[in-house]
C-alpha cells in the first residue's frame, strides 16, 4: 500500500497536523527543509498547535525506517502552502450576444480565482447545468448566477456574474446595383432595421456607417463586392453582400491628317486603348454639327475645322476633339518650256526639291 503524507487543519489558529499511517515496525523522523538536523517529531504525525501560516508554511519531510529486521527506508515530502482566503474572483456584468451556443460561465470569472466551486442559477432560468449555460431558446434578458468556493478551513467566498443576454439581429438585405460607367455615382442601399446602426465594407478600404451610402464618381477600383451588416443593442448581424460593376469608359485618341491643302481630302481614325474598335459605335461631328451617316472608326474629311467623335461602349460614352488646319506652307514649282522636235513640252525642273513628288 502506498504511503503518503496527509495534511489537516492547516489554517491560521487551527490545530494543524501532518501525518502518515502508523506502523509499529517503523520509526519516524520529521524535519523542515533547510534544517535536516532539527527533528520536529518522531511520531507518525507532526502537530502545529496552533498553525501559523507565516512561520509554518514550507516543505516538510518524514523518514520512515523499518525496525523489523528487514532494512527499509522511505522519505516522503509535503509542501504546506501559505494560507490564503477562499477566492471566487470578482463580481462582473457581461453582455452576451446570443448565438445559441452553450456558454461556459467560468470563462467570465476574473483571474486569479479558486477552481472547483459550485454555480447557482439565482434567476431561475432553468438553463444552467454545472457551469454551462444553454442559450438556445433562452429569451433576451438579464440573468444572475452565483459562483461559490470554500477553502480547507471552511472559509467561503462568492462571485456574482450577471449576464445580459441580447438577441443577434437578422442581416439586412442589400439592394441589387446595376452596372454603371466609370466616373458615375453608385447608390448602395439596405433594408431598414429598427434601432440599428449600419456598417458597410468594400473594395479600396471603403467603409461607411450610412444606411444608404453613395460612391461618388466611382472609379475602376470601386468594382467588386460590398458587404453590410447592422448592430442592434451592441450585437452584430451577419453580413449581406452586393456586387457592384463598374464599366470602363472608352479610352482613345484621334489620329490622322491634321493639315489639308486647298482641295485636298484626308483621313481621321480612332485609335482605341481599351476596347475593340468593332464592338463600339461612333458619332462624328464637324463644328458641333452631327455628320449624318458618318459612323465608322475611320472617316474621310474634306474641310478644315474642328472635328470630334463620341465613342459608345456598352452605354459608356467618351469623346475627343481634333483640329484640322489649312496647310499654308506652299511650295514653288519651277517650269521650263519649249519645242522638242514637233512637240511643245513643259517640264518641272526642280522636282528633286519637292518631297514626295
Amino acid at each position: 500500500e502506498e504511503v503518503e503524507i496527509v495534511g489537516a487543519g492547516l489554517c491560521d489558529d487551527a490545530e494543524g497536523q501532518l501525518s502518515v499511517s502508523q506502523f509499529s515496525f517503523f520509526t519516524y523522523e520529521w524535519w523542515k527543509e533547510g534544517a535536516p538536523n532539527t527533528i520536529l517529531s518522531t511520531a507518525n504525525s507532526l502537530d502545529f498547535a496552533p498553525f501559523n501560516s507565516d512561520t509554518d508554511a514550507g516543505t516538510y519531510y518524514v523518514k520512515m525506517t523499518s525496525t523489523g529486521g528487514i532494512e527499509c527506508e522511505q522519505v516522503l515530502e509535503y509542501v504546506v502552502e501559505p494560507a490564503s482566503a477562499a477566492n471566487a474572483g470578482d463580481d462582473d456584468t457581461v453582455t452576451y450576444c446570443n448565438d445559441e451556443q452553450p456558454v461556459n460561465l467560468s470563462d467570465f470569472l476574473s483571474n486569479p480565482h479558486d477552481e472547483g466551486g459550485t454555480w447557482t442559477d439565482v434567476s431561475g432560468s432553468g438553463a444552467l447545468s454545472g457551469d454551462t449555460l444553454t442559450t438556445a431558446g433562452l429569451a433576451a434578458g438579464t440573468y444572475q448566477f452565483r459562483y461559490r468556493v470554500t477553502d480547507m478551513c471552511d472559509n467561503m467566498d462568492e462571485a456574482i456574474i450577471i449576464v445580459e443576454l441580447r438577441n443577434i439581429p437578422d442581416a439586412p438585405e442589400a439592394d441589387p446595383v446595376a452596372a454603371v460607367c466609370e466616373g458615375e455615382n453608385v447608390q448602395l442601399s439596405a433594408t431598414t432595421v429598427p434601432n440599428a446602426t449600419y456598417e458597410w465594407l468594400g473594395p479600396a478600404n471603403f467603409a461607411s456607417t450610412d444606411q444608404n451610402p453613395i460612391l461618388t464618381g466611382a472609379g475602376m477600383t470601386a468594382n467588386g463586392t460590398y458587404q453590410v451588416r447592422v448592430l442592434v443593442d451592441g450585437c452584430a448581424s451577419s453580413f449581406a453582400s452586393v456586387d457592384v460593376g463598374i464599366k470602363e469608359s472608352p479610352d482613345f485618341t484621334i489620329n490622322g491628317d491634321t493639315s489639308l491643302c486647298e482641295g485636298q481630302s484626308g483621313l481621321l481614325n480612332v485609335a482605341p486603348s481599351n476596347f475593340d474598335e468593332n464592338a463600339v459605335t461612333y458619332q462624328w461631328y464637324y463644328e458641333s454639327d452631327l455628320l449624318d451617316g458618318v459612323d465608322a472608326a475611320t472617316i474621310e474629311i474634306f474641310e478644315v475645322g474642328q472635328y470630334h467623335v463620341e465613342v459608345n461602349n456598352d452605354g459608356c460614352v467618351s469623346e475627343e476633339v481634333i483640329q484640322v488646319n489649312r496647310n499654308t506652307n506652299a511650295f514653288d514649282v519651277v517650269l521650263d518650256n519649249g519645242c522638242n522636235d514637233f512637240e511643245y513640252v513643259i517640264t518641272v525642273v526642280n522636282q528633286g526639291e519637292l518631297e514626295g513628288a
